[in-house]
């Protein structure tokens, strides 16, 4: 495992394992990556990934009771589960099985509950180096510019990048923006939200890419470009909230970045 030193130093060579282990962290920063190391280092003879429903939470925390081998049981995305099953994993903590540890990772602690986090083993995710990228897009075989590790702040927006064209997005939109054509503009907001829908394309992800790009026209002291940077920010921000209108921001902001330069 690449990075994330502290987490490494936690739990190497240690003799004894919490019940339950919190990984909070973005999605690609490698949670269920490090659930495995943790796994390993206790010489688990099974790591098990579990669903979150309520009926299967159940029955993980059941079979945990029954274990006589060191066993490793791993809930992903946990803060999709209700409190009802969260609620079930607190037995877990106030009566320890003898044998199985659990993990679950979660990328936003706000829906986990308090009483949960207060009695597990918690950590959170510290943010990469370029140099740690560098060395998990080496050991991945994975190709990329320089340039990408601005945009890449996880492993698995390196992953993202290799599978998306994002050369092909950044030239349309430099069309766009250098003759103002609406229609292409616009055509390409529509393939963007498309590929989110259909492809898993994240869209955060690449205006990242965008701005980047956009800093690279200042230093060529294109005008409007500051603004344009700052529309781009404002729409990150809106995107971060559930239930926004993802197609109608960006057309927005495409409209709104032709019309200032």
């Amino acid at each position: 495992m690449i990075g994330q030193d502290n987490l490494k130093k936690a739990f190497k060579a240690r003799d004894e394992f919490p019940p339950l282990i919190v990984l909070i962290g973005a999605d690609g920063c490698g949670k269920t990556t490090a659930a495995r190391y943790i796994a390993n280092e206790a010489s688990a003879k099974a790591f098990y990934i579990s669903g979150n429903k309520i009926d299967e939470v159940r029955e993980t925390v059941e079979q945990a009771y029954s274990q006589v081998a060191n066993v490793f049981y791993f809930f992903k995305n946990a803060q999709d589960m209700t409190m009802q099953a969260q609620n079930v994993l607190l037995k877990l903590t106030e009566e320890p099985p003898h044998k199985a540890k659990v993990i679950i990772s979660v990328n936003d602690k706000s829906n986990i509950l308090l009483t949960l986090l207060s009695r597990a083993f918690v950590y959170n995710f510290m943010p990469y180096s370029n140099t740690e990228l560098t060395q998990f897009a080496t050991a991945e075989g994975l190709k990329y510019e320089d340039d990408i590790l601005l945009v890449a702040r996880t492993p698995g927006d390196l992953k993202l990048i290799q599978t998306f064209n994002f050369g092909e997005m950044l030239d349309g939109i430099i069309d766009f923006i250098r003759h103002k054509k609406i229609i292409k503009g616009l055509a390409l907001v529509k393939k963007l939200k498309l590929k989110e829908d259909d492809e898993g394309y994240d869209v955060l992800l690449f205006l990242r890419a965008f701005e980047i790009y956009l800093q690279r026209l200042i230093k060529d002291n294109i005008e409007g470009v500051h603004k344009a940077l700052c529309k781009i920010s404002g729409v990150r921000q809106a995107l971060n909230y559930t239930g926004v209108n993802k197609k109608m921001l960006l057309e927005n902001l495409t409209l709104e970045i032709m019309e200032g330069l």
